[in-house]
């Protein structure tokens, strides 16, 4: 389980994420101090000075919270591309719950010379083209996207057939 609220609809961009990640490693170490623990390390590697036992020990509290935070965040993308799955599942769905566009089967166009002519109406193709995509994600859903979905559908079992 990560940040990600697989319940809810909030989108996490990788900025989202990433800016997550830096406020919780800021909330162990704030920013100023883990940039003079760079500066302190990087004249520690090159010679110029010895770092002290208490630095090396918050260089590595920064780098044990850094590590831990690449864990949390691959666990949040994980969980945000299941749930981008599970949104556009739920988006198929909703859009195959519309009637289908059957009429009128021809419309009006008028040109720029002002000729009106009967054409095909585009709506009834684009209402199949719509249709074939969200039978195709609905089709191509895996388990775990059908195991979120239920998690977020549950059924409702009525009073009576529970007694």
């Amino acid at each position: 389980m990560s940040i990600i609220n697989l319940l809810a609809n909030d989108v996490w961009s990788e900025a989202d994420i990433l800016s997550h990640g830096r406020t919780v490693i800021a909330s162990v170490v704030s920013e100023a101090r883990q940039n003079e623990l760079r500066t302190i390390m990087l004249g520690h590697i090159a010679g110029m000075r010895v770092a002290t036992d208490d630095e090396l020990v918050e260089i590595s509290t920064v780098q044990a919270a850094t590590e831990a935070q690449v864990v949390a965040n691959a666990a949040a993308r994980a969980d945000m591309a299941l749930l981008q799955s599970v949104l556009s599942y739920e988006s198929a769905e909703s859009r195959l719950a519309l009637p289908p566009v059957l009429e009128p089967l021809t419309i009006e166009v008028t040109d720029e010379q002002g000729v009106v002519t009967q054409v095909a109406n585009p709506a009834i193709e684009q209402d199949a083209s719509e249709r074939l995509v969200a039978e195709g994600v609905i089709a191509s859903a895996d388990a775990a996207t059908l195991a979120l979905y239920a998690l977020r559908h549950p059924i409702e079992i009525p009073a009576e057939v529970l007694l």
